[in-house]
């Protein structure tokens, strides 16, 4: 895929191309680029849906969006890339507190995402946008102070692959911030959708190939990682909130007029009449891990500057 920088003066219009629906039982791997950005994440609605839910009925210190924002300690003289940036909801939510003189490059494979990303925080010459490929990105290398990989490493068909790209591209001393999830995460919600339909399998939506439990292997080739827990959890009281975010997984909005998603509504329904509310786990969390300085020196025997 070749990357396009699109400024804010360059909006883009969304990608018409509907990708293929799955049906019950086969829905699409999630590195599967083409689905992700044609279908998933080609408009904001599905993921708005999920963190719909979370901003509602999250229960916790501080909510996911300003705690990121403040694990990242930036600076105005800093060159920051998020890759995977959806629609921009870091820089909105945290907008005020953004540093001037900094600057950050909003990225997504989806051209849908970045345009809008775009839109939202058009006028604001801190930010750029592009469309990439996170295992070809096209910048030279050590380009940027931080890197922020929020909950999409896992969507990368080679992961390695592209945790090579992100140290490249990382200055020595710069850090990565990579967002994932635990085993556990979400673990009622999945079981609620199980029990609806059958068919529907957890292991689907499960992030195995960068999850909280093999973070810190994989990106060793870096340096060492530290795993920052976000204390958080849910405390569904309504309906349809709940059911929406089910029918945004992917692929399960081909449900729409399947008797599952009766059951399911039915379901939450008398678990909420019965116990006032559902409570779900979240498991989920920021991976941090600095890109190693190199301290040998030079051949001419003085230290690389």
């Amino acid at each position: 895929m070749v990357a396009v920088l699109v400024h804010t003066s360059e909006r883009r219009s969304h990608l018409r191309t509907v990708g293929e629906r799955s049906t019950l039982g086969t829905m699409p791997r999630i590195d599967d680029q083409r689905y992700l950005s044609h279908h998933q994440y080609r408009t904001p609605e599905r993921l708005a849906a999920r963190a719909a839910l979370h901003a509602r009925f999250g229960i916790g210190p501080q909510g996911w969006w300003s705690w990121v924002f403040d694990q990242l300690e930036l600076r105005p003289d800093q060159h920051v890339l998020e890759v995977g940036a959806g629609s921009g909801s870091l820089w909105r939510a945290n907008r005020k507190q953004v540093p001037e003189g900094l600057t950050v490059v909003v990225t997504d494979v989806s051209p849908g995402m970045v345009d809008e990303a775009c839109t939202t925080l058009a006028g604001d010459a801190r930010f750029d946008f592009a469309t990439l490929d996170v295992a070809a990105i096209p910048f030279t290398d050590a380009t940027f102070d931080a890197v922020i990989a929020n909950h999409m490493l896992y969507h990368a068909p080679n992961v390695a692959e592209a945790v090579n790209e992100l140290a490249r591209v990382l200055r020595p001393g710069g850090q990565l911030f990579a967002a994932t999830n635990g085993e556990n995460h979400l673990r009622e919600l999945h079981e609620l959708i199980h029990i609806a339909e059958p068919r529907y399998s957890p292991e689907a939506v499960r992030n195995g190939a960068f999850s909280l439990e093999n973070a810190v292997d994989v990106l060793k080739s870096i340096g060492p990682a530290q795993v920052r827990p976000f204390d958080n959890r849910l405390w569904v009281t309504e309906t349809e909130p709940l059911v929406n975010y089910a029918l945004s997984l992917w692929d399960t909005e081909g449900w729409t007029d399947a008797p599952a998603v009766d059951a399911m509504r039915a379901l939450v329904e008398e678990r909420i009449r019965t116990d006032a509310g559902i409570r779900i786990t979240k498991d989920t969390g920021l991976v941090v891990v600095m890109k190693a300085v190199d301290c040998a020196p030079s051949p001419t025997g003085t230290m690389p500057s």
